[in-house]
């Protein structure tokens, strides 16, 4: 029996080249859902946890945000952060893919863990929460190396790390590098979250004004 594996990563940050290499590992994997995501802002704890009873291995959301709920449920697991190389690259990757998801789903996902519905709304926030997040995670596992390992996938170039952590032997095929943005470029989904943001920025902007008494 495989120990259970999570990525807890922000999205954007590699889960898809992660989820592919765990896959090719043999773990059964999940990866984003979002009947989870409804059961976390429901607080509908018991039905949440009890999803991740189902797989080997999971990344993407909700499974950020649960970190330490996981960390107690299921002792012994491992955990990987995954981030990029810098947080302007994060940042960039992030704000064109609030463009390409679909706006009603993709705007209470974000709106739930970063607080604002879109990056180029409040790209400040969307830092912060990127940076204390990471952060968190590694203060959280500080003096657990072996339960927590950090990859950035722009710096690794073999299965080396990764299966060295898992305990797993090397595939004899390459590390996968995924891009999860190829071909989820729809038309209507970025008029849609174009106007979204714009509108949205022109909220924000009034709201500052009417407190500021401008």
């Amino acid at each position: 029996m495989k120990r259970k594996v999570f990525e807890i990563g922000l999205n954007k940050t590699g889960t898809s080249t992660l989820g592919a290499c765990l896959r090719t590992l043999g773990y059964q994997h999940q990866s984003y859902s979002y009947q989870q995501v409804l059961r976390l802002r429901r607080q509908q704890w018991d039905a949440l946890l009890e999803g991740y009873a189902e797989a080997d291995s999971f990344d993407d959301w909700p499974t950020p945000r649960l970190y330490q709920k996981l960390d107690a449920t299921f002792p012994g697991s491992l955990f990987i952060l995954t981030r990029r190389r810098a947080t302007e690259v994060w940042l960039k990757s992030i704000s064109d893919h609030a463009l390409r998801t679909r706006w009603r789903e993709g705007t209470l996902v974000r709106s739930t863990f970063y607080g604002c519905p879109y990056p180029q709304i409040n790209a400040e926030l969307y830092r912060r929460t990127y940076e204390q997040h990471n952060q968190a995670v590694r203060d959280y596992f500080c003096g657990r190396p072996q339960q927590l390992l950090e990859l950035c996938w722009e710096e690794e170039s073999s299965w080396a790390r990764l299966c060295g952590f898992l305990g797993e032997p090397i595939p004899s095929t390459p590390l996968p590098h995924l891009n999860a943005g190829t071909g989820q470029r729809e038309w209507r989904n970025r008029l849609i979250n174009g106007l979204g943001w714009r509108l949205g920025r022109t909220i924000q902007r009034w709201r500052v004004g009417v407190k500021s008494g401008a």
